[in-house]
């Protein structure tokens, strides 16, 4: 009995000791805690706003394969043999949108480059993006970024598809669907909506002029 009574005096000090330490710090607590607000307030309000346009394609190839599968049973009884359709034309699509030669070929349009390589923000009032000045100039429609090593003042293709690759374009498959989910994130909704679209009808123009050639 004795030896819990001194136990629990024992928390007692202890809570008391600990009461009078917070009471003690209790303005550095409060300074701490008011710059923790104002840090994550201040970093919250200085990013920026990304705006993603988003698309979900079906290939020609996985359509057809959907079909013959379903019918792939009653051939079968019929003595027919239905050939399948690969996927490779599918992968070949999609290695093709992420590849160099495809950004290179994108950044001819007009817009484009300075678009990716140069945009600070975008203006919601005027719906326009605002271009970083000491990298474009939009009045003369020049680069003013300072060469610096392999790096000119023009960004080169290898450079835009680095930004390309890692913080615009998201592109994958659905295998067991054939599904293809391909996504554009930008400063600018409007620009986001048209790199998208762009991307698929070069996409598909490119891959039809290969499949002629190799008819041919």
């Amino acid at each position: 009995m004795r030896s819990s009574q001194i136990n629990s005096e024992a928390d007692f000090i202890d809570l008391k000791e600990m009461f009078d330490v917070g009471w003690k710090n209790l303005n550095l607590i409060f300074y701490i805690t008011i710059t923790l607000i104002l840090t994550s307030l201040i970093v919250s309000l200085s990013l920026k706003n990304y705006y993603r346009s988003e698309s979900i394609l079906i290939s020609v190839e996985s359509a057809n394969k959907n079909i013959a599968s379903q019918y792939s049973g009653l051939a079968s009884l019929a003595g027919i043999s239905i050939p399948g359709s690969g996927n490779d034309s599918v992968v070949e699509t999609l290695e093709l949108i992420k590849s160099r030669e495809f950004v290179k070929h994108l950044i001819k349009f007009e817009r484009v480059l300075p678009s990716l390589m140069a945009a600070k923000s975008f203006d919601e009032v005027s719906q326009t993006i605002i271009f970083d000045s000491d990298i474009y100039d939009v009045e003369t429609e020049t680069w003013k970024r300072k060469p610096d090593g392999n790096k000119g003042s023009k960004p080169s293709y290898l450079e835009t598809h680095k930004e390309f690759k890692n913080n615009v374009l998201r592109v994958e498959q659905n295998k067991n669907s054939g599904l293809i989910y391909i996504s554009v994130e930008h400063l600018s909704p409007f620009f986001a909506k048209e790199l998208l679209s762009l991307i698929i009808n070069e996409a598909n123009s490119l891959k039809r002029k290969n499949d002629i050639n190799n008819a041919n």
